[in-house]
């Protein structure tokens, strides 16, 4: 892959990578890592329910679809005019 991908940038790390990015800042796995990095407090219990995921193409879609549910209304008033934008 090329770096200047955006699965190269923001996908992380590799299996060939892992151990030596693990062995570098001292933990053997990446739950060890998350275990000592994220705070017990915020940590679910349980998975989380996300809908599958979407495509780039699929999600642009979707939300170009969601801004054409925006209204625009238009009021005015002995200060001027003022612009509203509705969403829904």
């Amino acid at each position: 892959m090329l770096p200047d991908k955006f699965v190269t940038r923001h996908i992380g790390p590799r299996e060939n990578e892992l151990p030596t990015m693990l062995s570098t800042i001292g933990v053997n796995s990446l739950e060890e890592l998350i275990e000592r990095t994220v705070p017990k407090s915020i940590v679910l219990d349980k998975p989380l329910r996300l809908p599958e995921a979407m495509s780039e193409f699929e999600y642009l879609n979707y939300i170009k679809s969601l801004g054409k549910k925006n209204k625009m209304s238009v009021h005015s008033s002995d200060r001027g005019i003022m612009v509203l934008l509705y969403c829904r």
